[in-house]
């Protein structure tokens, strides 16, 4: 695949099956083209988020989203200069969901080959092989997501499909990479994909820390910024075509510890896999943190040491327990940020970054009063309050 990787986002960038086989058009006139469920009954979803797929063996399907997916280049090209014109046009799985589709015909293909991927092999590659005969440089992205994940035994995808394979965040141990053997499953899954000849792009997930739902929550110090650049390596050297990393946080909830190291790590990775990642986070350090640099490196190596001690995985939503999270550890922590607040003028930026650094751990010592290392629970409140406040 030569082309840019120019994504088109008429349609969307992913979870879109209803964009291209819309049940509010369909479902009423051709149930058949969405899931069935154990009961025999076709059903649907009210959105991309939830609750239904679409019954990926029934070849008319993929003729719908054929229409569809011409429709959404002729409108690009029409609305865009050659230049550029969008090479990549996501159709993909919908969020949330478990199966496919249980119906018969689709039961008996996810049965013979292993997996529901065989599914969207059957579908996609219609798709890929008929918008290639107009459209050669044309790619097609699809999710190996969920139920999905693995490659079958013996469908193989086309050249022009990009399949889009998720390190699920229910599933694996973001803190450590996929070289670890806590993520042995993880790393078979993407092996098997290339194993098969298929074109790889790679949705990763990092410890998020979004508003709504079950991320994040609860509270912890944690970094797992000893897994970006060995990832981005292994993932560089296994052919993988495009990458992306899901990684929100909110400066007005509890952030996650070294989020801003993170980003700047991996956007460094991603430019050059092959530089020393220590190098760089020394260099971030001192400039980020400037004449607080030293408790606030301090800081950083006793958490990657305790994140590189836990003796089980550390899957991010399933498993959010930390063993070295105890109140001897988090009373060094706080010992760490109050040198750094120290050393940081008040008013400056690095006073600032410092600050942030300690709003979690402070969460953490709220939320589980066990873990507080002596601090005045009244006086841990305020600073708390005040701290969030003076990041917003």
């Amino acid at each position: 695949m030569d082309s840019p990787l120019r994504m088109s986002h008429r349609p969307g960038t992913c979870h879109t099956f209803y964009q291209y086989v819309s049940w509010e058009k369909l479902f009423d006139t051709h149930p058949e083209y969405f899931s069935m469920n154990e009961k025999g009954e076709r059903f649907h979803g009210p959105n991309m988020h939830s609750q239904g797929q679409l019954c990926l063996s029934n070849p008319e399907v993929a003729d719908v989203m054929l229409a569809k997916l011409r429709e959404f280049i002729a409108a690009d090209r029409k609305e865009l200069p050659r230049d550029k014109w969008p090479v990549v046009y996501d159709i993909s799985q919908n969020d949330n969901f478990p199966y496919i589709c249980k119906c018969p015909a689709c039961t008996a293909i996810t049965e013979r080959e292993g997996s529901e991927s065989a599914l969207t092999l059957t579908c996609m590659n219609k798709v890929a092989r008929e918008i290639a005969k107009e459209y050669p440089e044309i790619i097609i992205q699809t999710f190996a997501y969920v139920s999905t994940e693995c490659a079958p035994k013996t469908i193989r995808p086309e050249p022009n499909l990009l399949m889009r394979w998720c390190d699920l965040y229910t599933r694996s141990d973001c803190y450590r990479p996929i070289t670890s053997p806590f993520n042995a499953s993880r790393k078979q899954q993407l092996d098997g994909w290339k194993a098969v000849g298929a074109n790889v792009a790679l949705w990763d997930y990092w410890n998020m820390g979004i508003l709504k739902g079950p991320y994040f929550k609860p509270p912890r110090v944690e970094t797992m910024v000893d897994a970006i650049a060995p990832d981005l390596r292994y993932y560089r050297d296994a052919g993988v075509i495009s990458y992306f990393a899901e990684a929100e946080s909110n400066l007005h909830v509890n952030p996650q510890n070294f989020h801003d190291l993170h980003i700047w790590l991996g956007y460094q990775m991603l430019n050059d896999p092959d530089q020393d990642e220590q190098a760089l986070i020394s260099d971030y350090m001192a400039k980020h943190y400037g004449p607080a640099s030293g408790p606030m490196t301090a800081f950083l190596a006793d958490l990657r040491q305790a994140v590189a001690s836990e003796k089980k995985a550390l899957v991010y939503i399933s498993n959010p327990r930390r063993e070295y999270q105890t109140p001897e550890f988090l009373g060094k922590v706080i010992g760490h940020l109050r040198e750094a607040q120290k050393l940081a003028p008040e008013s400056t930026p690095f006073r600032l970054r410092v600050n942030k650094e300690l709003i979690t751990p402070l969460a953490v010592i709220l939320h589980k009063p066990e873990l507080n290392p002596g601090l005045d629970r009244g006086e841990t409140l305020k600073e708390y309050e005040s701290l969030r406040k003076q990041q917003i």
